[in-house]
């Protein structure tokens, strides 16, 4: 195959790439600076300069294509509402070039959106609901690609990938928390610390999307929406992890106005509870964790 893949220099795009090149499929890398080109010529990627708002150079991205990766994403968080309008918009572009054509479309998502849905006893899977309080505007995208492109004659799918995809190199939440709590001095968590949170290693999630497209492609049934968690890890246990790779004091039963002071804009997320489940996601693409999991992560790299 031909593929795609926005985000390609990312974080995940950087794991995603090599699995896809070593399957025999030719990668096709949306890139926004010349540093981004230069990095994906040496993965063995063909750099396409332009970025997500660059709709006709998306579209003529897909026209090459059998099959499209969107992993971009501008992640400005003081600019949420419009980084995700920009992320659907171009999303609409590509499917308008993709409309009727039969090709495969990956979106992304985030597990985020199912906080405090699922719990320990019920978990919230790949059939799940997001629920309206949680509906912003991200939401719209993945029930775009989930929804829409699939009746605009697109094998499309969109993958919720875990708050915290982790490796060596994960700028991410995880990075900016043990950030924040080096400068506040301390590590924190909210109540008894047993809220928690879906991790999965990148690794393991760029397999996903290897699994994921190769199947589309040949045409088996591959669901509208999967979840690409590895395991669900309490915060108490997170916490205590960093505290100890960090040589920290872990401070637990805070307040929201404490955690806001310590973590900033990451408080918000830090609460919500992600009982979730990837059964039906390992069921349908045989999709298998391998890789070590989050609080080994943090020992290792931290």
């Amino acid at each position: 195959m031909i593929i795609f893949v926005t985000g390609a220099s990312g974080f995940v795009g950087r794991a995603l790439v090599p699995k896809l090149i070593q399957n025999g499929h030719k990668v096709l890398g949306l890139a926004r600076s010349t540093a981004s080109a230069d990095l994906l010529t040496s993965l063995g990627v063909e750099p396409i300069h332009g970025g997500i708002e660059d709709h006709s150079v998306l579209q003529e991205g897909c026209k090459r294509a059998d099959a499209v990766i969107h992993l971009a994403f501008i992640h400005d968080f003081a600019n949420f509402q419009a980084s995700c309008e920009a992320d659907l918009e171009s999303i609409k572009a590509m499917g308008s070039a993709l409309e009727g054509t039969g090709k495969v479309f990956l979106g992304t998502s985030g597990l985020l959106a199912l906080g405090g849905v699922g719990t320990q006893d019920n978990l919230a899977d790949e059939e799940t609901a997001i629920p309206a309080s949680n509906q912003r505007a991200r939401y719209a995208a993945e029930q775009y690609v989930s929804n829409q492109m699939r009746a605009m004659g697109i094998k499309s799918s969109v993958i919720r990938l875990s708050p915290t995809t982790h490796d060596e190199g994960d700028k991410a939440f995880i990075h900016l928390i043990i950030g924040s709590c080096e400068k506040a001095g301390y590590v924190c968590y909210p109540g008894d610390g047993t809220n928690v949170w879906a991790a999965v290693h990148r690794q393991d999630a760029a397999e996903l999307y290897l699994l994921a497209v190769e199947a589309a492609h040949s045409s088996k049934p591959v669901p509208a929406v999967l979840h690409a968690a590895g395991e669900i890890v309490a915060w108490k246990d997170i916490a205590e992890t960093i505290g100890k790779a960090k040589n920290l004091p872990v401070k637990g039963g805070v307040s929201q106005e404490e955690l806001g002071k310590v973590l900033s804009f990451i408080a918000h997320f830090v609460v919500l509870d992600t009982h979730v489940s990837a059964k039906k996601t390992a069921a349908a693409l045989g999709w298998e964790v391998k890789n070590i999991g989050l609080l080994a992560d943090i020992e290792a790299h931290y």
